[in-house]
């Protein structure tokens, strides 16, 4: 077929092999990838109310975020692939974000809990409307549970208590209404191996997430110190 022409990008009429790559789940060998300095001046606001009842306590939030990036690497050496990092070279560019959020809590701590369920569904719009150099949605949706297992004393003063714990979280980057998506790996899915998807080789650039774990604790100061 034809190739697509600058002008048709940059309307929307058509997208780039990489932008078509990344949205079905393509992502960049680590042998390709560069590093680059990333700063940000970040000012945000945010409100919510939460309804205690018989059930649980139910929780609404919405904020709005506005920052200005700043990327530099060596041009001399590097040429990124993605678009939206060349453009953002040596320049501040602003980034605007209006997200929303809705939950339900039966946890007995909102710290180190030892019972109850937590959910959450929060939408993040950025760009858009917005003037923004970024456009996408992100979706995140989480899940938490608790049991105690075991809560003994024994003898005067020794006491044995451990909590079972269930986490999961999905999470979906899609493209602004009419279609746009304009991101770096910054805001992008990732996984790290440590504090995302533990024990998984480091993975960036992702539109979609799911990530699941089960812990087992057992408190050492039970009000400050868990293993």
């Amino acid at each position: 077929g034809n190739l697509a022409t600058q002008a048709e990008i940059d309307n929307g009429d058509a997208i780039t092999d990489y932008q078509y790559a990344i949205e079905n789940g393509e992502t960049v060998d680590s042998s390709y990838l560069m590093e680059y300095d990333s700063y940000e001046i970040d000012l945000g606001a945010s409100t919510g109310y939460t309804w205690n009842t018989w059930l649980g306590r139910s929780g609404v939030g919405t904020g709005i975020n506005s920052s200005l990036n700043y990327i530099w690497y060596d041009d001399e050496i590097y040429r990124p692939y993605s678009s939206d990092v060349r453009e953002n070279y040596d320049q501040w560019l602003p980034i605007n974000k209006l997200w929303t959020s809705a939950s339900f809590d039966t946890r007995d701590l909102n710290y180190n809990p030892s019972k109850g369920v937590y959910l959450n569904q929060r939408f993040t719009f950025t760009g858009g409307f917005l003037p923004s150099t970024r456009d996408y949605i992100r979706s995140s949706t989480t899940g938490d549970a608790y049991f105690t297992l075991v809560d003994d004393t024994f003898g005067e003063s020794f006491r044995v208590k451990t909590v079972l714990g269930f986490h999961t979280n999905l999470s979906f980057i899609l493209p602004q209404f009419g279609g746009a998506l304009a991101a770096t790996d910054a805001d992008l899915l990732y996984i790290d191996g440590m504090t995302v998807a533990l024990g998984w080789p480091r993975v960036l650039g992702g539109q979609s997430r799911w990530d699941s774990r089960v812990n087992l604790t057992m408190p050492i100061f039970e009000q400050f110190l868990w293993f």
